[in-house]
């Protein structure tokens, strides 16, 4: 008898990484619901972007602010540019 070839072994599973989460509400922010959720003022938000520790984008002739940006300034990912 021929030799009989031992059966294809399938290759090993392939892990899926796990989906970023979403943030919880918009990704991109009016001045003041910034201000609203960080607690202050508009200025302070205005005085943030002066300093160049918060980026705004204009939508549409809308300036907004990223709700990443606004969260990482709280957690201490911007840091002041001085």
């Amino acid at each position: 008898h021929p030799p009989v070839a031992p059966p294809p072994v399938a290759p090993p599973p392939v892990a899926i990484p796990p989906r970023p989460e979403l943030p919880e509400g918009p990704l991109l922010m009016k001045i003041k619901d910034a201000a609203s959720l960080l607690g202050v003022h508009r200025v302070t938000i205005w005085r943030l972007v002066k300093a160049s520790r918060l980026e705004t984008v204009n939508l549409l002739g809308s300036v907004r602010v990223r709700r990443a940006d606004v969260e990482a300034l709280v957690a201490g990912g911007i840091r002041d540019s001085r």
